[in-house]
């Protein structure tokens, strides 16, 4: 995992020749924006994924062709034992790149205000919505940015996006998966998960969450990466480009 800021990986003005070498074969929806601003989040955003994908690969960014599944989620051409997961949120971009099992990754604006929104009603089970009652009311919208991007990072995970059913998902406050609706209408532990989440401080606190199932061999699963052999790589910094920009 790794994260990065906006205008650290958007290229000065660069022109259709340079556009195609950043992109590759992402150019076509880039094309498809009319507004400027989703334009360079567009353009930051793959550039720094493609980055962060061929590092894991020890490979040249050009050579990284990233494709879209029909619900959105991200793959690598031609490595299909490769998972990754991207979010941004303002300014910050986070990627997340595995080899051994599905991994998501989600980040939002910790003072995010969601409390009193009605989030709790569509995305929290029974038992969520009894600990935020509990909470003092200053608290309760950083609990809610705090379950909604496990929640969505699992999401992700899975490959559900938006369409995933969040008030069947539940997360405990240590962020392990806690239990989740089974289709006997019972709820189940979801075994084989390492979830964690850390605060990403500076001028706007981001929250960053991510959800990782490692595979051992065909049809086993094992616990994820623990914390803190996952979320140093957020503690040390973001990822930076060279000081004299250059395209990949």
């Amino acid at each position: 995992m790794a994260y990065g800021w906006e205008l650290e990986w958007l290229p000065p003005c660069p022109d259709e020749t340079e556009l195609r070498g950043l992109l590759g074969g992402q150019l076509p929806r880039y094309l498809e924006l009319t507004h400027h601003r989703a334009r360079e989040r567009y353009l930051a955003s793959r550039v720094f994924f493609r980055h962060i994908v061929a590092v894991a690969l020890s490979a040249p960014p050009e050579s990284v062709d990233i494709g879209y599944m029909p619900h959105g989620r991200p793959y690598v051409r031609g490595c299909g034992e490769l998972e990754v997961s991207l979010s941004h949120s303002g300014p910050l971009q986070v990627a997340a790149v595995s080899r051994v099992g599905r991994i998501g990754v989600d980040a939002e604006a910790a003072d995010r205000p969601l409390d009193g929104s009605g989030w709790d009603q569509s995305v929290c089970t029974p038992q969520e919505r009894v600990l935020l009652a509990s909470l003092p009311p200053e608290h309760r919208s950083a609990e809610l940015v705090r379950m909604w991007t496990l929640k969505e990072a699992y999401s992700k995970a899975m490959g559900q996006g938006m369409r995933y059913p969040f008030e069947r998902l539940g997360f405990s406050r240590s962020g392990v998966p806690e239990r989740s609706l089974g289709e006997d209408g019972d709820w189940h532990p979801l075994e084989g998960w390492n979830c964690a989440t850390t605060l990403l401080e500076g001028a706007r606190p981001y929250r960053v969450s991510w959800v990782h199932q490692r595979r051992e061999a065909a049809g086993t699963a094992s616990a994820g990466w623990p914390a803190e052999a996952v979320l140093m790589a957020l503690s040390h910094g973001s990822l930076r480009r060279q000081a004299r920009w250059r395209a990949p």
